[in-house]
């Protein structure tokens, strides 16, 4: 059976080598009050991307992302994630 994906939860993120590449928005993650968006790759060789959400743009429709600068905020957030998510996926 074809999944079918909702084309409104189709986002381009550009990587640090400047790389575009489609992600579905998969959930939004609360951590020491901040939420973290977890975007899943549509290609087989990328990784999973989570990004600290921000304020909304200035015309209100979209919400900014950042990179999450560090590495303890980003693995509680993966560990959050596959205890979320354990009985759905199969986490390596």
């Amino acid at each position: 059976m074809k999944e079918e994906r909702i084309e409104e939860n189709i986002v381009k993120l550009k990587d640090d080598r400047g790389i575009i590449n489609d992600y579905e928005f998969f959930d939004i993650i609360e951590y020491k009050d901040s939420n973290y968006g977890v975007f899943l790759p549509l290609e087989d060789n990328q990784k999973i991307v989570v990004l600290k959400q921000g304020d909304k743009t200035k015309d209100n429709k979209n919400i900014m992302y950042t990179p999450v600068e560090d590495n303890n905020t980003l693995i509680e957030i993966l560990n959050i994630i596959k205890e979320k998510y354990k009985e759905d996926f199969d986490f390596e």
